[in-house]
């Protein structure tokens, strides 16, 4: 549960700040609406994980366009634009998150 929990914070921490600055909004109105789209993302897709042996890069293509979806509803972007933010936010966290979390949080 512990690694699971870090695995989410360290998502938004790494994700929160690509977004902040690609979006050119800033930190503060970004903030709650990477947590909240995360939760959201990341919640369904361990959902589907514990039902469904779906392969994590075909989960993680499906949450980039999601995340491409609802950025570019939420704040008006064009379609491009969502794309890129989305896949460097989601690169972003699988990148660096990984060897994070093992690092934090090694298994046993």
């Amino acid at each position: 549960m512990l690694q699971l929990t870090l695995a989410f914070v360290l998502t938004v921490l790494l994700e929160w700040p690509v977004l902040a600055s690609l979006s050119g909004i800033g930190f503060r109105p970004t903030g709650l609406f990477c947590l909240c789209m995360n939760g959201a993302t990341w919640g369904l897709a361990m959902g589907v994980l514990a039902w469904w042996p779906v392969p994590v890069p075909a989960l993680e293509t499906v949450i980039i366009l999601a995340e491409a979806v609802v950025l570019a509803w939420f704040w008006g972007w064009r379609s491009p634009r969502a794309l890129g933010v989305s896949l460097a936010m989601n690169l972003t966290s699988w990148v660096l998150g990984t060897p994070l979390l093992f690092f934090l949080a090694p298994r046993s």
